[in-house]
């Protein structure tokens, strides 16, 4: 008890005046691929080679910016950026882009034979600190992933710099105070970046790095043009309910900032361009839908009313949280993660648990599941066959003399998706029915809508498994780094997990069976992934 009020104390006193110092270092090579690569920025509507070298100079600047690790190391990715600008001047030597990536190649060129002026500053830093009388480093370094932590320990052991701890923010969060000093480096809008947070949802929600840190001094690397950083940007409280951090930072030491427009992420990387599409066939096949490209490479189609709904992962760095929420179209935005299942017939297996359920818990026997199933399939044929014979026109307006219009319009197109039981109401069901002439299927809405529940409960028992699927994050490096991430689900398939690069908020029409899956680049549906490649 002594030692936990002990600990609380310390920990209330570090917080309270923090010392807090930062040092900018001029790496003129890193700056100048930085003002080399904003030239491509205005290129990246209009071509994908300019996007994907754009958000690759995004991670090889955050990694050089944010570690001590050298230009050529395999993390930061440069060496591999070169090869892509490299193999493009080589194999297209009149495109419109050449004059600009010839520039950016002398300059990556630059930088991979420069020395990290990062790695000189913080290695000058975690010299003035030792060991505790007890034998404990005096100083941690915080390092912003935790798969940089492996190569950062490595360059440690490399420069005999052996008594300091190294550790992750979510691993320091509810820590004790337990060191003279904690040594950041890199601006936190950057270096902490994700697909899963804005830059300004970062600063504010790592923010307690700097006004609740976890060593009495905090000692702060960052490279002369990287932005300001600034106290109001770190806290969650309003200005009135929080206390006076003493931050000063003089900002990018240059008269003119290097072109950090473009410094986002993938945010930047949209080139958006429609994926092929098949024409039209019979108007009842097809429905109009919004494209959302992601990281992947893939499109995927989302109808706001019919098919299926897009699924979006969330992660909580802080309490290493995942969700894994149904949302509508309309939240579907530029840098959230979408989880797309693929392959192993998603609609078969919810019919299968769906199945199970109704056996398990209402006591129905095969024959009536089968029987009841059946109702859905005349509906659905039925429905075809009055479109086909009447048309859509007169088939609203009969069904709009007992229904509003706009109840009817949703009657004569949903019931045609695959994952579609019945209606929400009794009195639409019996007003479709007899509409399209399948009066038989009167006095059968009761058990249609057990089925309906049977369904929504093997979608969330599937919806479960995947989040436990989700829960060991090993995911996550991927999607932080490439935007994407296939994951094997067994019976359920793979899930692809990727950023959104880009949503074409102008419908178009697409068959119905493209609805919530992946279609390639060609115009094809993607029926299974591989981790590397994407589609197999």
């Amino acid at each position: 008890m002594v030692t936990a009020l002990g600990e609380w104390l310390t920990t209330w006193r570090t917080s309270e005046h923090p010392s807090i110092r930062i040092a900018r270092v001029q790496w003129r090579e890193l700056e100048q691929v930085t003002v080399s690569g904003g030239l491509l920025r205005q290129f990246v509507e209009t071509s994908s080679v300019a996007a994907d070298v754009l958000a690759a100079l995004f991670r090889v600047r955050r990694v050089l910016t944010a570690t001590p690790l050298a230009p050529t190391d395999p993390v930061a990715g440069l060496t591999d950026t070169l090869g892509v600008v490299e193999r493009f001047l080589a194999e297209r030597p009149d495109h419109t882009l050449c004059d600009r990536l010839r520039v950016l190649s002398d300059a990556l060129y630059a930088l991979a034979v420069s020395s990290s002026p990062i790695a000189a500053q913080v290695e000058d830093v975690l010299c003035e600190y030792g060991a505790t009388p007890e034998g404990r480093p005096e100083v941690i370094l915080m390092v912003p992933r935790p798969q940089w932590l492996e190569p950062i320990s490595a360059w440690l052991a490399g420069n005999d710099l052996n008594c300091v701890d190294t550790a992750c923010p979510a691993d320091l969060r509810r820590a004790p105070v337990t060191h003279q000093a904690a040594v950041l480096i890199g601006h936190p809008a950057t270096a902490f970046s994700s697909p899963f947070r804005a830059a300004d949802v970062t600063m504010r929600e790592l923010g307690w790095l700097l006004t609740a840190p976890v060593a009495p001094e905090v000692r702060v690397v960052l490279t002369a043009d990287a932005p300001r950083l600034r106290a109001n940007d770190l806290w969650l409280l309003p200005p009135t309910g929080r206390p006076q951090l003493a931050l000063h930072d003089d900002g990018p030491q240059r008269s003119e900032p290097a072109l950090h427009g473009w410094l986002h992420g993938r945010e930047a990387s949209a080139a958006a361009q429609r994926t092929p599409r098949p024409a039209a066939t019979a108007t009842e096949d097809m429905a109009e839908a919004v494209e959302v490209q992601v990281a992947s490479g893939h499109a995927i189609f989302f109808h706001p009313e019919i098919g299926p709904r897009p699924h979006v992962v969330a992660v909580d760095d802080e309490t290493d949280a995942v969700a894994l929420s149904a949302v509508s179209l309309a939240t579907v935005a530029r840098g959230v993660v979408l989880a797309v299942r693929v392959g192993a017939a998603p609609h078969a297996q919810l019919v299968a648990r769906a199945d199970a359920w109704l056996e398990r818990r209402r006591g129905w026997s095969p024959g009536r599941i089968l029987e009841v199933r059946g109702y859905v399939a005349k509906l659905k044929t039925a429905l075809r066959s009055a479109l086909a014979a009447h048309g859509h026109a007169a088939l609203r307006r009969d069904l709009a003399q007992t229904l509003s219009d706009d109840y009817a319009r949703v009657l004569l197109r949903n019931p045609l998706d695959e994952s579609y039981i019945a209606p929400l109401h009794e009195h639409g069901f019996n007003a479709l029915v007899r509409t399209i002439s399948a009066s038989e299927l009167l006095g059968r809405f009761g058990d249609l809508t057990t089925v309906r529940t049977a369904h929504h409960q093997a979608g969330e028992e599937i919806r479960r498994d995947l989040l436990a699927l989700l829960g060991d994050r090993t995911w996550v490096a991927d999607v932080d780094e490439n935007g994407w991430a296939v994951l094997h689900a067994g019976d359920l398939g793979s899930l692809l997990l990727a950023v959104v690069t880009a949503r074409l908020d102008e419908p178009v029409a697409v068959p119905r069976t493209w609805l919530g899956v992946p279609i390639d680049a060609a115009g094809r549906r993607v029926t299974a992934l591989t981790a590397t490649t994407g589609c197999a």
